[in-house]
């Protein structure tokens, strides 16, 4: 099995959790969508003066699959800073990075600002910068007829792969309303805001043969949502089975593996995650054991928008970068 098969054998408990995000937002019970929750009326909303109906349940479904949807298309015109601390297999110690995410359409531009607790020196600082700023203006100044070329098809791969990426993220988050059975706890207050507390467990209909509906399958836990906006607020879960996933060698990831996601409004009816983390152990075949940590933590969330727009914040905030660029 090559590395990226192995990655995604290895971390397909983390697929539900790190990239859906708030999608594991309540469940239909196994109930089918009826044509009112399909279109909720403020009524089938929150806030509920008793615990919610299945009818209430759907029409909250439906919604946090909408703004979850939204959140997702957004996060592509966020800059924002991401501290990421990671351990796998036999390391002894985790490694740690910092860095500054600037969106550029279908990818992701990141400048290392600190590894290992060492903060970058201001001159490769500048480099890194230069190079983010390359990055973003090379198809405008590339004026060689065969780089460009060379360009144009490397941009047309990107960006199959980014949208073989957002459909299979889209298909995650719609399975979410069949794959799940969720019960009510009650209400909780987190970060001064009023939530919803559901438990969710598999629902024993849901079949399909993608590589995520394994671990739905296998996976329970807890969801928070905010009351006043219907989206998610905090997922908690944890594999209640051993499973077993072949994708060119088999893998098995032990029961106990946890996963946790964490989401904030960063804008007005935006809210994008501010932390998730993993952890799981397991074995790959005829290769021993087989084990990761990794948390992430998302900071100063910036609107950006376009490319063309980010190019004009690095030149106002970065000018020697882009002056050097040319």
């Amino acid at each position: 099995m090559n590395q990226n098969r192995n990655a995604t054998a290895t971390l397909a408990l983390l697929a539900p959790l790190a990239l859906l995000a708030g999608a594991v937002a309540l469940a239909q019970q196994g109930t089918p969508a009826s044509a009112a929750a399909a279109n909720p009326s403020v009524a089938d909303l929150p806030p509920w003066n008793a615990p919610p109906t299945p009818r209430q349940i759907q029409a909250l479904v439906t919604r946090a699959v909408e703004n979850q949807h939204r959140n997702d298309l957004a996060l592509t015109q966020f800059e924002r800073k991401e501290r990421i601390v990671s351990q796998r297999g036999k390391a002894a110690v985790a490694n740690e990075w910092t860095t500054e995410v600037i969106p550029a359409g279908d990818r992701r531009i990141r400048v290392e600002l600190e590894r290992d607790g060492k903060t970058a020196d201001p001159g490769s600082l500048e480099e890194r910068w230069r190079q983010a700023a390359q990055s973003l203006t090379k198809d405008a100044e590339t004026d060689v007829p065969n780089a460009k070329q060379d360009d144009e098809r490397q941009g047309r791969r990107e960006h199959a792969r980014y949208e073989a990426r957002y459909q299979e993220r889209y298909e995650m988050v719609d399975a979410v309303a069949q794959a799940f059975r969720f019960h009510w706890i009650g209400r909780a207050v987190q970060d001064g805001r009023g939530v919803l507390e559901f438990s969710f467990e598999p629902a024993p209909s849901y079949k399909s043969s993608k590589l995520f509906a394994i671990v739905y399958a296998h996976m329970v836990g807890t969801v928070w949502v905010d009351e006043a906006n219907s989206q998610v607020v905090r997922i908690d879960a944890r594999l209640r089975d051993d499973i077993s996933i072949a994708a060119g060698l088999i893998v098995k990831i032990d029961r106990g593996a946890q996963a946790s996601l964490r989401q904030q409004e960063v804008a007005s009816g935006i809210w994008e995650p501010v932390q998730y983390s993993y952890d799981y152990q397991g074995r790959k075949l005829l290769f021993g054991a087989l084990s990761g940590y990794s948390r992430m933590d998302a900071s100063d969330y910036r609107h950006v928008g376009s490319p063309d727009e980010a190019i004009a914040i690095l030149r106002r905030e970065h000018p020697n970068a882009i002056a050097s660029s040319h």
